[in-house]
């Protein structure tokens, strides 16, 4: 009677660390990098001083400005938004020709799993945004149709009618909150539908909702 042998090797780990190393130490380099147009000059030059305790005052002033200026560093390149994409034509190219398919050759393997159609012929035409984090996406038919989708589970979260014209749409501070111009006023809404306030005080129609977000 054969037995097999239970295979008891460890899984070599060694690529895996390598290349985490190698991420680490290329979002160390782009931080320092980062780092530099939010110092405050050249450190001054402290081995001339004779006084110690101005020199040790002045050491942990030149570490705290250098902490200062990582720590903008970390904000800039984790809070702030990233470059916005676009299309470059070659030659005589047209971007209008561009597939989608073509598009989704070039970019990353994470964004290239992510396309997704989106018909709707009735109460169109469609103006949509999305939240800074990209997960959750309102969308306003000319014809009234107002709707919530969460993108990363492709799922609807809310959908109803306002039975008027609508001109634009954006999301508030968040996705709880979101805008719409009608037909006369603009109007605000929660994810769940619930009118919360209409801006009769506006007299103007509004076209471009976006400059409300900064308000908030």
């Amino acid at each position: 009677m054969k037995t097999e042998k239970e295979d008891h090797r460890v899984p070599d780990i060694a690529p895996r660390a390598a290349a985490a190393a190698a991420d680490e130490e290329e979002v160390s380099k782009e931080l320092e990098e980062k780092a530099k147009k939010y110092l405050r000059g050249d450190g001054g030059y402290l081995e001339t001083l004779k006084d110690k305790k101005l020199k040790g005052q002045l050491a942990v002033r030149e570490e705290l400005y250098g902490r200062s200026a990582k720590a903008a560093a970390r904000a800039e390149k984790w809070l702030m938004p990233s470059e916005v994409g676009y299309l470059e034509a070659e030659g005589l190219e047209k971007t209008w020709r561009f597939r989608q398919e073509s598009i989704l050759q070039e970019v990353d393997i994470s964004s290239s799993r992510k396309p997704f159609d989106m018909v709707l012929p009735v109460l169109g035409p469609y103006t949509m945004q999305y939240t800074a984090s990209g997960r959750y996406m309102v969308v306003a038919g000319r014809k009234g149709h107002l709707a919530i989708m969460d993108m990363m589970k492709m799922a609807l979260i809310k959908e109803f009618q306002v039975r008027e014209t609508v001109r634009d749409v954006t999301f508030l501070h968040n996705e709880h909150f979101f805008a719409a111009a009608q037909k006369k006023y603009p109007y605000i809404y929660n994810r769940d539908g619930t009118e919360l306030h209409c801006l009769k005080v506006c007299i103007l129609l509004i076209f471009e909702l976006k400059c409300m977000v900064e308000s908030f």
